[in-house]
């Protein structure tokens, strides 16, 4: 890392830290009270409108996988809105009794009496399949009663009512939009959201499907690492490629972006959606489960109360080992015997510690490894490291970042930073003087997250936008019949993280009528896709001289409202109860060019 921008970050981390007291917040030395305590911003609507041009208040959400919380980005500063007594509130939902939900404090306070009605990190299961394994681990002793709907994504059945994931989480985005509006005297009806690197179309779908739920109107989605470099207000003068290492705690991201005097760009980026803190205080459970099992038989991970009692303090022991050599675990009551009831006590080091969780820590370095190569960067070429998320407060995970990039990285507000991002980028969204100040006049270009596709039915896939490529982006294919006398034209759409296509994802399938029936490979379909900042492609296809087009739905199955078991609909995806988005004819003797479906 060069001198000049080592100076340079230096005056970033002044610039921020004079900005973040100048709008009332906290300081690495300032007690956490105060963050409980900050003044309630005092805005009128006609203040909001004189400095957004707009109606409504756009505000900020980090939805994460273990705690979400909402800002503010005003002319009056960054607000912070509370939730009960605190700034995050942990991604937790219950279904205590029929009809009952419980979110938030309440929810998590329930795993310890009854955490098998209790769904933990309900973000993981956006927009994935019912028979993912990585998923179906996440409802192990739960009493849910888990499914698969005729969409083949999850559901589970909670007292007789059925939920999809995107209505599980839609509980969490309601209370955040709630406080968000008891605290800003306004309905709140607009946001920026974000989501991690490794969320493809289908999940950023859901998420949006499950704001939507919540009476919230998505006005982008921003990937996690870029929000974090949002929230940092970088100088004018700063200029140059910056690696952020985020370690939440569900997911892991590694992204770069280069800073010049107009804009933020995106480079590369990549993650795992399976990695994050939580898998740390798995680590510490399950070292002392098989020491209690030793001695007693019993296996607490096959009881899922006792067993999130023991995450509980394993969780509070990783924070613990974070400033000092060793850490405390004490669980009383586990288990009833003959001789009364026995709990559990140990001592877990620093040493120990990082020796279980040197492998996740790898994992994560790995991850960065292979980011850097795809874009044909090394350590060296970086000149600032921005390290976010709450396990990157984890010594032994800064000490291979330090040594992997070889230098100091920038660690600011990690649990925040997103949330500071996305709120940065509501501002920005509407026009306030305010974001143009913390963003110094730049603008945000973002990248392709994941490799697109497309081939038709006994035919060979073909990519269409490369991962990494630049957004907007507009493509032209031209795909050839594959067998004789065929009168219609299935393509198939595909994406991957990696560059390949051929064993991906299927995203969806356009089916085009109207052909001649020719000879193989005589007739052709002219197909252009053009992909959004947003994530939406919209597709244009000319068959035998007419022009048909269509965007790309690939959102999952969305839910209004529970259903009960015995519903007709009970499993059925809400975009089957709607009819297909209209066809534009181009010109008026087109015909209709059949349908776009998801996937199956």
């Amino acid at each position: 890392m060069s001198t000049a921008n080592s100076k340079q970050t230096e005056g970033h981390r002044g610039f921020w830290s004079r900005l973040w007291r100048r709008i009332g917040g906290k300081t690495e030395q300032e007690p956490e009270a105060q963050v409980k305590e900050r003044p309630k911003l005092q805005m009128l609507e006609d203040d909001y409108v004189a400095v957004t041009g707009r109606k409504e208040l756009v505000v900020g959400i980090d939805f994460g996988t273990s705690y979400s919380s909402v800002a503010l980005l005003a002319d009056s500063g960054l607000e912070m809105v509370p939730i009960d007594g605190d700034v995050m509130m942990p991604s937790v939902v219950s279904f205590p009794a029929p009809g009952e939900v419980l979110v938030g404090e309440e929810a998590r306070a329930r795993l310890a009496g009854s955490a098998q009605w209790t769904v933990v990190s309900p973000k993981r299961l956006l927009g994935r399949l019912y028979k993912d394994q990585s998923a179906q681990r996440l409802f192990s002793g739960l009493a849910f009663r888990t499914f698969a709907g005729s969409d083949r994504y999850l559901r589970l059945e909670a007292h007789g009512q059925i939920y999809s994931a995107q209505d599980v989480c839609a509980e969490i985005l309601k209370v955040l939009r709630q406080r968000a509006s008891e605290h800003l005297g306004q309905d709140v009806k607009s946001a920026v959201l974000a989501a991690p690197v490794g969320f493809g179309s289908l999940q950023r779908s859901a998420l949006e499907q499950a704001a939507k739920q919540a009476g919230l109107r998505v006005e982008t989605i921003v990937s996690e690492p870029t929000a974090a470099v949002l929230a940092q207000g970088f100088p004018s003068d700063w200029c140059g490629k910056i690696a952020v290492y985020d370690f939440g705690g569900g997911t892991f991201d590694f992204s770069v972006l280069e800073v010049d005097a107009e804009s933020y760009r995106e480079l590369c980026s990549g993650g795992d959606p399976w990695l994050g803190g939580d898998d740390f205080d798995i680590r510490i459970a399950e070292q002392l489960a098989d020491a209690f099992e030793r001695g007693t038989q019993v296996d607490l991970r096959s009881r899922a109360v006792e067993w999130q009692k023991l995450i509980f303090a394993a969780e509070s022991a990783k924070r613990q080992l974070s400033g000092h050599d060793a850490a405390e675990v004490r669980v009383d009551d586990l288990i009833v015997t003959r001789d009364g009831t026995k709990g559990l006590s140990s001592r877990v080091t620093t040493a120990a510690f990082d020796q279980l969780t040197a492998p996740l820590v790898q994992r994560s370095i790995n991850v960065a490894e292979r980011v850097l190569h795809q874009a044909r960067l090394s350590p060296q070429d970086i000149d600032a490291v921005l390290m976010t998320g709450g396990t990157s407060l984890v010594p032994s995970v800064q000490r291979a970042v330090r040594e992997l990039f070889g230098a100091d990285p920038i660690i600011s507000e990690p649990h925040l930073a997103v949330v500071q991002g996305t709120a940065v980028q509501a501002a920005a969204r509407s026009g306030a003087d305010v974001a143009r100040a913390v963003l110094r006049g730049r603008e945000l270009h973002t990248v392709v997250g994941r490799t697109i596709g497309a081939g038709v039915e006994g035919g060979q896939v073909e990519t269409i936008f490369e991962r990494d490529s630049s957004l907007p982006s507009t493509r032209r294919h031209r795909f050839f019949t594959v067998q004789g006398g065929q009168t219609m034209m299935t393509i198939r759409l595909y994406e991957q993280v990696t560059s390949r296509v051929d064993q991906s994802r299927p995203l969806g399938k356009v089916m085009l009528k109207g052909l001649r029936g020719l000879a193989p490979g005589e007739e052709y379909v002219d197909v252009t896709f053009a992909l959004a900042e947003n994530g939406v492609l919209a597709i244009n296809a000319t068959v035998d001289g007419r022009q048909y087009a269509k965007k790309m739905p690939t959102n999952v199955a969305q839910r209004r409202r529970p259903l009960g078991p015995n519903h007709p609909a009970a499993g059925v995806p809400a975009g089957r109860e709607a009819p297909l988005p209209e066809v534009k004819e181009v010109p008026a003797r087109a015909q209709t060019a059949g349908q776009i479906d998801d996937g199956k």
